[in-house]
């Protein structure tokens, strides 16, 4: 299988949203605080940071996986809508666990 395949390849969008799957998982190993845009504390600054990163690569991996899902568009729409529900359920997810 080539580059070009694994790209059209409608299963790579969902190691888009991996990273911030597995911050989360970090995040409540360490018992860190959810603390995101308060004042932080001295000994809470490496929380906020990581709270900061973890939102951050979450976006990122929402953008990339948007874009990819859209580029399927002409190709096959009930793909797209199926990927945009999935990605609903997985925000869903994301917020109940926080």
């Amino acid at each position: 299988m080539n580059t070009s395949a694994i790209r059209q390849s409608h299963w790579v969008a969902f190691l888009f949203l991996a990273p911030a799957s597995v911050l989360l998982i970090l995040h409540h190993w360490l018992g860190l605080s959810d603390a995101l845009n308060m004042p932080t504390p001295t000994g809470e600054r490496a929380a906020h940071l990581f709270n900061w990163i973890m939102a951050a690569l979450y976006l990122l991996g929402v953008a990339a996986f948007s874009l990819h899902a859209f580029s399927f568009w002409s190709r096959c729409w009930r793909w797209v809508w199926a990927k945009l529900i999935f990605l609903g359920l997985y925000w869903s997810a994301i917020l109940i666990l926080a």
